[in-house]
């Protein structure tokens, strides 16, 4: 049983290792909607480059607002 246990150890180390990277990802898409946005890029056509909906897009961005900015 050891074995599973370890295995199982290493699979929830795993999906927190994805969600961060996820979550890190996600910001990333946030700020460069912020940038694109603060360019005047319409959020209609940020929307349709991304495959999302305008809602979709605005808490992508909202989330990223509210984060503080990497160095």
């Amino acid at each position: 049983m050891t074995g599973i246990r370890q295995a199982k150890t290493a699979l929830r180390e795993a999906e927190a290792q994805a969600r961060a990277l996820v979550a890190a990802a996600r910001l990333e898409l946030g700020r460069e909607i912020l940038k694109a946005r603060e360019q005047d890029v319409p959020q209609k056509d940020i929307a349709a480059e991304l495959g999302l909906t305008r809602e979709q897009v605005r808490r992508i961005a909202a989330a990223a607002s509210g984060s503080p900015a990497e160095s």
